[in-house]
């Protein structure tokens, strides 16, 4: 399958993708089907990914975005994209200033170059990220690292950490859906945080950044525009890309969804939910690998990821003071103190509504990131 994707992907062509992705599917549905009687397949398949998931209940937690976000896409004007690029290894040093602003420590946490960037934990005192460079996308590895450095900090302040629990349950992380919270609270609530622009545009201008003022790096930051790449995708339109993942495979494992009709059906779902169509396969249904793997059931967990963080973020907000006070001061060990003790520390001892609760003493909502999204559309509408 993957190696099928790769060569569908390169030629843009999902007709080769085609016999091993129908294969892929039955292969699972089998397993899902022997694996359980308890849940749907689909929901089965999602298991290892969040635990305790239903239908039932991810529906009622994204129809209000599938709503929302639509028309919030409609209000917003195009904001302005601002036309600069750094080099290669200016890129490269400013992920590597970054991760000295947030504290790493070099004994513990080994940077370097990847295709695809991931973190990944080899021992309680071994954690490895990578980013990649993208030309004419100044902010793409910037981000990245700021988004695996979420994943890193999290998995450092699980209780494996104390290497007693390494490699057991209780020291993995809670979901893949509240590992995706951590890491996009860096990325989208740290680093496009207003302050943190302010903070670091120095380094930026230091590094051969053109813009004009913090003001400018901020809103560049920020850009919002809907498009056609899952993973450039901006904090608005990002929710959309996962929605419309989540129902085909839906619809592929236990609906009437075909797998040789997933490409017209995504461009027309695109369309309707985006306002854009995709030209080709690549640049559409081909763009992700998680299918090539059998990976059914992961998206929803990169958009219950910031639901998660909103929330959690709101309840950090109460008792620390205000995300762009603490990042104007540079109090990120302050951050990660009240992240370990309040959220990592619980490992896999709760699922991941059960942490929501215990942390912020109310069920996971919507509302909390969909406030976050009309809170900072007001500065570009």
């Amino acid at each position: 399958g993957y190696e099928s994707w790769q060569e569908a992907k390169k030629k843009s062509d999902f007709k080769i993708f085609l016999p091993f992705f129908e294969d892929l599917i039955k292969l699972r549905i089998e397993e899902a089907n022997q694996i359980s009687d308890k849940h749907t397949p689909w929901e089965t398949l999602a298991q290892p990914f969040e635990p305790d998931l239903t239908l039932e209940w991810l529906n009622n937690i994204f129809m209000p975005l599938k709503e929302t976000i639509p028309s919030l896409l409609s209000d917003l004007k195009k904001s302005e994209k601002y036309h600069w690029d750094l080099n290669p290894e200016s890129q490269q040093n400013l992920c590597s200033k970054l991760l000295d602003e947030f504290g790493r420590d070099k004994d513990l946490v080994v940077v370097a170059k990847s295709p695809h960037p991931f973190s990944i934990t080899l021992g309680p005192d071994d954690y490895r990220i990578t980013t990649r460079i993208v030309e004419g996308e100044p902010f793409s590895s910037f981000l990245a690292t700021a988004h695996e450095w979420g994943h890193s900090i999290y998995e450092q302040g699980l209780p494996s950490q104390s290497h007693q629990w390494f490699a057991w349950p209780l020291g993995q992380a809670t979901s893949m859906g509240v590992h995706e919270s951590q890491s996009l609270f860096w990325e989208n609530r740290i680093v496009k945080s207003k302050s943190f622009s302010k903070r670091f545009f120095k380094y930026f201008v230091s590094e051969g950044c053109s813009l004009n003022n913090h003001s400018e790096l901020w809103k560049s930051i920020n850009h919002m525009q809907a498009g056609f790449n899952r993973v450039e995708a901006d904090e608005l339109t990002y929710g959309l890309h996962i929605l419309i993942r989540t129902e085909l495979e839906i619809d592929l494992i236990q609906g009437d969804l075909e797998a040789k009709d997933v490409p017209s059906e995504w461009n027309k779902r695109y369309e309707d939910l985006l306002g854009v169509r995709p030209s080709n396969d690549a640049e559409g249904c081909l763009q992700d690998v998680h299918w090539s793997e059998g990976a059914f059931g992961y998206f929803p967990s990169y958009l219950l990821g910031h639901l998660i963080s909103a929330q959690i973020t709101s309840k950090m907000e109460r008792e620390l003071g205000l995300i762009d006070n603490l990042v104007e001061n540079g109090e990120y060990g302050k951050i990660i103190f009240w992240l370990k003790n309040n959220v990592h520390n619980y490992g896999r001892s709760v699922n991941s509504m059960e942490l929501v609760n215990k942390v912020t003493g109310e069920e996971l909502t919507s509302n909390y990131f969909v406030n976050h999204l009309r809170s900072k559309l007001k500065d570009f509408c």
